[in-house]
């Protein structure tokens, strides 16, 4: 948590790309979650046979996936911009860092593993500051979106009416039946059908 904290403090100096990457994120959120809202209103205007409905509703699912798209590609180059300003002073301070080491320390360490340090973890460290956060953040905005949807979704269509019990039929009954159907398919007369009680 010590080391979270502190890697969160290199966004220090970007924090408005960050908080306008959020802003950004949950926009587009939302306008991807109202997309799915409008396809059901636009399928009971079908229904209704309303066609001024249906083009109106067309048009709004057009704009929202725009606007989703849009937002989605602004948020996604501040968020490029911020993750390499922190990769950027990352560099700089592990650069500097390494230059006040003594130069036993590089005997004793391999180059290659101060290399890898130097550029694959700290590129790790950008994604996941420039980019990681923002998707934590928009998945956790997707799943409270769509939660509250289908609670509003639930409690306007009340609670829904207990299916049908399918009836049964007695044994004596279906023995019955089978009895006049092998009567029929071989061509006899076919008997008065019994009174055969199905009961739930």
């Amino acid at each position: 948590m010590a080391t979270f904290k502190r890697l969160l403090g290199f966004l220090r100096p970007y924090r408005s790309g960050v908080v306008l990457s959020f802003v950004l994120a949950a926009a587009a959120m939302v306008a991807s979650v109202a997309i799915p809202w409008l396809v059901g209103r636009a399928i009971d205007r079908i229904r209704a046979h309303d066609h001024t409905g249906l083009r109106n509703y067309a048009i709004a699912v057009a704009v929202a996936g725009v606007i989703s798209f849009v937002l989605t590609v602004f948020r996604r180059l501040i968020a490029g911009r911020v993750s390499l300003g922190v990769e950027y002073d990352l560099r700089n301070g592990v650069y500097a860092h390494l230059q006040t080491l003594e130069l036993g320390f590089f005997d004793r360490q391999q180059t290659g593993q101060l290399m890898s340090r130097a550029t694959v973890d700290l590129q790790g460290v950008r994604f996941f500051l420039g980019y990681g956060l923002v998707f934590m953040a928009q998945s956790a905005l997707t799943i409270g979106l769509v939660a509250v949807a289908m609670v509003l979704r639930r409690s306007s269509s009340g609670s829904p009416s207990s299916p049908p019990r399918p009836r049964r039929t007695s044994p004596a009954c279906a023995s019955s039946r089978r009895s006049r159907a092998r009567s029929a398919s071989s061509g006899a007369s076919r008997a008065e059908p019994s009174a055969c009680s199905t009961r739930p």
